[in-house]
């Protein structure tokens, strides 16, 4: 009996872990080993002051999932215009790979994937954003090191189909 409260309080702490939300009242499940990144790393990947609400990450750092909310009304009938201007912005400094309207947590999103520079390497990313009510839209970002994007690619596309709104 005594192993089986164990196991079941294992279980019961790994999903509380595992079941993050940000911010935005956005919720999504990371990819396991995943954890929220800590203040100082935030501030070295985002040296710019553009951090977003929260971050999790892979131990080596080099994969990466940030969500923040922007003050923009998004409304679900602009979401084509508003994925041709990131698009337009984009790929000024990007390899765009894919930019299309995909149905999530039971509205339409802009997913938007694309290769960056960063310094030493070149990283994958994609971009996910959506109208939230009221004037505030919500922003996915799913980035990896080249390096390391095969290995977490399909952990992270399990993890995009795991977003829900409240």
């Amino acid at each position: 009996m005594k192993k089986v409260i164990i196991l079941f309080c294992t279980l019961v702490l790994t999903i509380s872990v595992q079941a993050k939300e940000a911010p935005s009242k956005a919720t999504f499940l990371p990819p396991i080993g995943f954890q929220v990144m800590a203040a100082e790393g935030i501030r070295i990947k985002y040296p710019n002051g553009n951090a977003p609400q929260y971050v999790v990450t892979s131990e080596s750092t080099e994969t990466t999932i940030a969500v923040d909310t922007r003050y923009r009304n998004l409304p679900q009938s602009e979401l084509k215009a508003w994925s041709n201007e990131l698009e337009s912005s984009i790929k000024k400094v990007a390899q765009i790979r894919s930019n299309k309207i995909v149905q999530l947590a039971g509205q339409k999103w802009v997913q938007i994937e694309f290769i960056s520079d960063a310094i030493g390497s070149k990283i994958y990313n994609i971009l996910l954003t959506t109208g939230l009510k009221g004037k505030q839209m919500v922003v996915f970002n799913f980035n990896s090191s080249l390096k390391e994007f095969k290995r977490y690619e399909p952990d992270l596309r399990k993890s995009i189909q795991s977003i829900t709104l409240k």
